[in-house]
């Protein structure tokens, strides 16, 4: 866990206290294997060391929902999802994965001792709420167009280049914007085509803005 809040512009001091305090411990997975299942009961907060992992819904019709993708240095929290019903939630890996896990309720209860407790809330809270609205921000468009491109602008921005790298399999990103995997496809082809992108596979260049605000 020091070397992620490094990494995250804490200090070497305010790291060595958060990770004494927490007493993190470590979890290595494989490809597809779940992390978590959560329950009433789910207390971690994990953060994702390396690799990349999903939070998956499936709701009463077998439907699969990508709900989140979480890479290094983003986190969740077993009390931030539901538990029971349609909607209950799991992690799984998505490749080899090392996941960090503390205690969210030592945390609540011990935050007050840590010089840097805001700081430390921002890095595993705050990603989450940013990744969340630009999520939500995706799944608002109106057209499975509009998601493709607001999707794809969010990762020029990401991956500073218009040359951008899908970061998952289009069955994959089908579900994480709410689309039939087919009609996913075509859009991208119709896309490819008018020459408002070029893809090479899981590789897309953005040419410009035309066709953004189309239907």
């Amino acid at each position: 866990m020091y070397e992620l809040l490094i990494e995250n512009n804490f200090t070497e001091s305010e790291s060595a206290e958060i990770a004494v305090l927490l007493k993190s411990s470590r979890k290595a997975y494989k490809k597809n294997e779940i992390i978590i299942r959560f329950t009433k009961e789910t207390d971690e907060l994990g953060i994702i060391k390396s690799g990349r992992a999903y939070l998956i819904s499936i709701n009463g019709d077998g439907q699969k929902a990508i709900i989140d993708c979480f890479e290094r240095g983003d986190s969740f929290c077993g009390e931030n999802y539901p538990a029971d019903g349609l909607n209950a939630c799991y992690i799984i890996a998505k490749s080899s994965c090392t996941v960090e896990f503390v205690s969210y309720s030592r945390l609540r209860s011990r935050a007050g001792e840590l010089r840097s407790a805001g700081k430390l809330f921002d890095f595993l809270l705050g990603r989450s709420v940013r990744r969340n609205f630009i999520h939500t921000e995706i799944l608002s468009q109106r057209s499975i167009r509009l998601k493709l491109l607001c999707y794809f602008e969010y990762l020029k921005g990401r991956q500073k280049s218009t040359q951008i790298t899908l970061p998952m399999t289009y069955s994959d990103l089908a579900d994480y914007i709410a689309a039939d995997r087919s009609a996913l496809m075509r859009e991208v082809k119709n896309l490819s085509s008018e020459g408002v992108i070029t893809a090479d596979g899981k590789r897309i260049t953005l040419n410009g803005a035309a066709g953004k605000n189309q239907q």
